[in-house]
């Protein structure tokens, strides 16, 4: 993650600097209370660092994978000193058998590795459908 980005993060969830392992998951959970319902909403945040090279970000993204795989979306932000193509091929590489959805944020600069007729900054990969099966 560039520097602005983890600076965001650190505002938002200042538990992150806890953890000081190279990979580490922050879960949270909200509780609203209305007159009529409570609602629960759970959310993680991966702090994951990296040494920029291939191999280090493919192993954690394979140890993101096993923790976020009940997941229906997530979340990356492009590593730094990594193309999108290369970034993009290996989340699906790693994300294909799953139905989690993956969605790679770049940052708003990278306009040479942005496509001229996405109007986000986020692109998404594609997601395996699978059945679920109901016991009846």
């Amino acid at each position: 993650m560039e520097k602005g980005i983890q600076k965001s993060f650190r505002n938002k969830f200042p538990e992150l600097v806890d953890i000081i392992e190279d990979f580490g998951i922050l879960e949270m959970e909200s509780k609203i209370k209305t007159a009529k319902a409570g609602q629960t909403t759970k959310r993680k945040v991966a702090k994951i660092t990296h040494n920029d090279n291939e191999e280090d970000i493919y192993g954690k993204l394979v140890m993101l994978k096993t923790e976020c795989e009940e997941e229906e979306n997530i979340a990356l932000h492009k590593p730094e000193k990594m193309g999108l193509d290369r970034f993009k091929k290996m989340t699906e590489a790693i994300f294909h058998d799953c139905t989690t959805q993956v969605i790679i944020y770049i940052k708003e600069g990278d306009k040479e590795e942005r496509n001229p007729n996405q109007i986000t900054e986020a692109w998404r990969t594609q997601k395996k459908k699978t059945k679920k099966e109901h016991p009846n």
